[in-house]
């Protein structure tokens, strides 16, 4: 069950975005934190101290220690001057001292990529306190007011390569543009008018007052634990119940509109993103939203729109409604008659999938048990989810999944049987984010019923070469295979052959050699998780695997462009981030 904290004020959306950042980032209980302060004339002595002051805001809101966040400061210009290491100090108010003290250089060069490069060589490494080979993930943040005069592509490259994740405030309109190329990605950069609108100075939320506050006091693995669980809750129902093998789906998201702005703004986020990867229309994927609180109502009807633009556009409906309780039997009443309909552009009729999922913040007023009952009775798909004082048995009784697997189509009861093959990047492009992907590989074998005759695992990594950790056939139970994941270590080495990788997989691991049912009609799946570009050329291979029978899901982690996982895999509904929101979907 999602477990997850509700926090207020409301932020405007780019204040949002900065939040959505920082609480992405600090869900870890570890992290080395790199500010990189622009101490030139683009910001002036007037406002250095304000640019100063939203740090301080920061730091009083985060946990500071050996064991927990350490800190370094570098303030640059003409050139960059270190002002404390990660392992200068060991506690959050020698850290806030530090930076009271900060003078402003002043000078009319703004050099960010040679400061990019001091931060690469001389802050992050084990002599200045970074623990990035404990698997400590590592994080900058510039605050820049002006376009650099150097080059920045070679600082960038080295942070990249470092699997550091960068963040950018922009201060002004001139270093915007050059943020956002060097961030990890463009959400990651947000842009102020001034330094006063930074620090919350000006009239209306600054990012101080707005930002920052929500910042501290939000615990700040929620949202992101919110939503890698959706993540990782949907991609396990689909792999169960075929409904990616599916060219037509009817997905209605049912959602407890008392859940807090910043849950709602989330989970907008997510459908956004969960919609970009579907080939919406009429003859393919619809999608529906209700929300409820004591009573339901319809936002988006499973044929209000036809293009995924207007889908998008019409999430702005999507809006908080406080509320003391909620109707849980009610709404999953509604959604049955109100939109699971052929009026309503439901498909269920011509037994297209029928995925309902509930999100939901307490515990049902009302009965949820009949209701459930007669969605399951229909063959729909019910996945449910909750926050913390939602009820765990109530949101059981409501999911799919403890009742009877039924398949949609036949409305036969059957097994869930599958054969599937997790292909891992095991070179440098992955680095820190071993632990975040052996999380989500754990997570999602625990939710399935690992045994030779239902699910079987296999897992291989690979970089310049291939190597099996352990075939299909290799162990008979989940606890043997989540151990042999957790022992899993990186191979290393800076290049990728994705397509010899592919080939080897194919080969050796669909292989009834291996375990493979492939030739007794078991539905092969394929998880590829990646961190880079390939070396050599993947289409080729992709296409012959997908002509192979093969499911294959492509999940982006590290630096990987998801330009290259889209043309890579003609699918493009089956390429997913969640490790952009582990720490960096």
């Amino acid at each position: 069950m999602i477990m997850f904290y509700a926090c207020t004020p409301p932020l405007s959306p780019s204040l949002f975005f900065l939040t959505h950042t920082f609480c992405t980032i600090f869900s870890f209980s570890l992290s080395d934190l790199v500010l990189l302060i622009d101490g030139s004339e683009s910001i002036g002595a007037d406002n250095f101290h304000l640019v100063s002051d939203l740090v301080i805001q920061v730091i009083e809101g985060l946990d500071i220690g050996r064991d927990a966040i350490c800190v370094t400061l570098i303030v640059y210009g003409a050139d960059p001057e270190i002002q404390f290491y990660l392992n200068s100090y060991d506690n959050k108010e020698s850290v806030l001292s530090a930076i009271r003290g900060l003078k402003y250089p002043g000078c009319y060069e703004v050099i960010l990529g040679a400061a990019l490069e001091e931060v690469a060589d001389s802050l992050l490494g084990q002599d200045a306190g970074g623990r990035a080979e404990e698997g400590v993930p590592q994080v900058l943040v510039v605050i820049s007011a002006g376009k650099s005069t150097d080059d920045v592509s070679q600082g960038e490259r080295a942070l990249k390569l470092a699997s550091v994740y960068t963040f950018g405030i922009a201060v002004g309109d001139s270093a915007t543009a050059q943020l956002e190329a060097i961030s990890t990605d463009k959400s990651f950069v947000l842009s102020a008018p001034d330094a006063r609108t930074v620090s919350g100075g000006s009239p209306g939320p600054g990012l101080k007052t707005s930002a920052v506050n929500n910042i501290c006091c939000l615990p700040m693995n929620h949202k992101n634990k919110f939503c890698v669980s959706l993540f990782l809750s949907w991609i396990v129902f689909s792999l169960k119940y075929n409904i990616y093998t599916k060219s037509k789906r009817d997905i209605i998201f049912l959602i407890d509109s008392s859940m807090g702005t910043i849950i709602i703004n989330a989970l907008r986020e997510f459908i956004k993103r969960f919609i970009d990867t579907m080939p919406v229309g009429p003859d393919q994927v619809q999608v529906g939203v209700a929300m409820f609180s004591t009573n339901p109502r319809r936002e988006i009807n499973l044929n209000s729109f036809s293009s995924k633009e207007s889908l998008i556009s019409a999430l702005t409906r999507i809006k908080p409604k406080p509320s003391v309780e909620v109707n849980i039997g009610a709404a999953l009443n509604f959604v049955r008659t109100n939109m699971l309909t052929a009026e309503s552009g439901s498909r269920i009729q011509d037994q297209v999938p029928q995925p309902v999922l509930l999100l939901t913040s307490k515990k049902s007023k009302d009965s949820v048990q009949q209701p459930a009952d007669a969605l399951r009775q229909m063959g729909v798909l019910t996945l449910a989810a909750g926050s913390r004082a939602a009820d765990e048995a109530e949101l059981k009784q409501i999911a799919f999944d403890d009742s009877p697997i039924v398949d949609v189509t036949t409305v036969h009861t059957q097994r869930v049987v599958r054969d599937i093959v997790f292909l891992v990047d095991g070179s440098n492009y992955v680095g820190n984010n071993l632990q975040p992907v052996l999380d989500f590989i754990t997570e999602v074998v625990n939710r399935l019923d690992v045994r030779p005759e239902r699910v079987r695992i296999g897992l291989m990594q690979f970089a310049e070469r291939q190597l099996t950790e352990f075939y299909l056939n290799t162990h008979s139970t989940k606890q043997d295979v989540l151990s042999a994941i957790a022992q899993l270590r990186l191979m290393g080495g800076r290049a990728l052959n994705t397509g010899a990788a592919l080939q080897y997989a194919l080969n050796n691991h669909f292989h009834p050699k291996a375990g493979s049912r492939r030739r007794e009609g078991i539905q092969q799946v394929l998880v590829l998780i990646t961190g880079g570009p390939s070396q050599d050329e993947v289409k080729g291979i992709a296409d012959r695997v997908a002509l192979e029978g093969i499911l294959t899901f492509a999940v982006g982690a590290g630096q990987v462009e998801d330009r290259f996982l889209k043309t890579v895999f003609c699918h493009q509904q089956m390429v997913v981030e969640p490790v952009k929101m582990f720490p960096s979907f």
